[in-house]
């Protein structure tokens, strides 16, 4: 038997996440039925909203599932939308290897087949893993490329990620006038987008550039806007990263006391959630308070548990980064 969904059941699923709707999203699916006689486009749109709130599991489960239904159908471009996805949640939880794979899938299979936006998602997305394994020069290289293709296409949306993840990376490497202007353009893009979740990841990847130029009521600004978009749409990892920021604020402030209580709840968040290599994040910025606070048998072995974690997901740019801002904090 095969349940008669109303035949705007995918317009109606679609129409709740574009408005950052996702919890929504979820009830309005479990009201359909069972998950296999929806559409492969209803279950890549539900497994993308599953993510977003912190439901991997369920998310992986829908996004396998259309991705076989693509497959059998021979829809090369659904399969794409699928993987995309799958690599998405692979990254989340810190399977690198995973999304690495998922992500080339969809670059190499978009570009053979003329589909330069699904060409443009992977290339972004392996991008941003080239950059934690310390290759730079192919990770910007591609954003650069993926950016081009985004603006040619008109989607704002893509490009606001590609200008986020730029700035982050040139961050990093000491270029802050050129983060800055990236950052703005990411802002800019995203708040014109309805992407509450876009929005909380553009502001957020500001926080941090601001702390660096000394403005830490840009930076506060930032937050709190960020902390609004990701509460809208229940966005169980971007409020782990406002909670993270929040800490790094504090530390800033000179509180130390407040910055270990946030980034203990930050890292406790993380790990209930299993974003792996957020909660490593979060584990270095706990060793850092705990040294803040002369507490150093606990601060090294904080500092050592994240270090292992980076290792372990062959992040080695990301492991350095924690390196030097740890040499930093016990040189002072």
């Amino acid at each position: 038997m095969t349940l008669s969904l109303p035949a705007d059941f995918d317009t109606e699923l679609a129409r709740l996440y574009a408005g950052g709707e996702f919890h929504r999203v979820l009830r309005r699916f479990e009201m359909g039925g069972p998950p296999e006689e929806t559409s492969p486009r209803a279950r890549v749109l539900v497994a993308t909203a599953a993510a977003r709130v912190g439901d991997f599991d369920r998310g992986e489960r829908l996004a396998q599932s259309a991705l076989d239904a693509y497959a059998a159908q021979g829809d090369d471009a659904g399969e794409l939308r699928a993987c995309n996805v799958l690599g998405g949640i692979a990254f989340e939880r810190g399977n690198l290897d995973a999304a690495e794979g998922y992500f080339r899938r969809v670059a190499q299979r978009g570009e053979a087949l003329g589909d330069q936006e699904a060409c443009a998602r992977g290339l972004n997305n392996l991008a941003s893993i080239r950059n934690m394994r310390d290759q730079a020069g192919d990770a910007i290289s591609w954003w650069y490329r993926a950016l081009e293709v985004y603006l040619s296409a008109g989607d704002p949306l893509g490009a606001a990620r590609v200008h986020h993840n730029l700035a982050l990376a040139l961050r990093e490497r000491g270029y802050l006038d050129a983060a800055e202007t990236h950052a703005h353009e990411a802002i800019l893009l995203a708040s014109r987008s309805d992407d509450p979740p876009l929005e909380a990841m553009t502001r957020m990847g500001r926080v941090e550039l601001s702390l660096a130029r000394g403005r830490p009521q840009s930076a506060r600004f930032d937050l709190v806007a960020a902390e609004q978009a990701a509460r809208r749409a229940g966005d169980q990892s971007g409020l782990v990263e406002v909670c993270r920021l929040r800490a790094l604020i504090a530390l800033a402030e000179d509180a130390p006391e407040e910055a270990l209580m946030l980034a203990t709840q930050a890292h406790d968040m993380a790990t209930d959630l299993g974003v792996t290599l957020l909660a490593a994040e979060c584990r270095a910025l706990l060793a850092i308070t705990l040294h803040r606070l002369g507490r150093t048998e606990e601060a090294e072995a904080a500092h050592r548990t994240a270090l292992d974690c980076f290792e372990r997901q062959r992040a080695p740019a990301d492991r350095r980064r924690v390196e030097r801002a740890w040499e930093m904090a016990v040189s002072r």
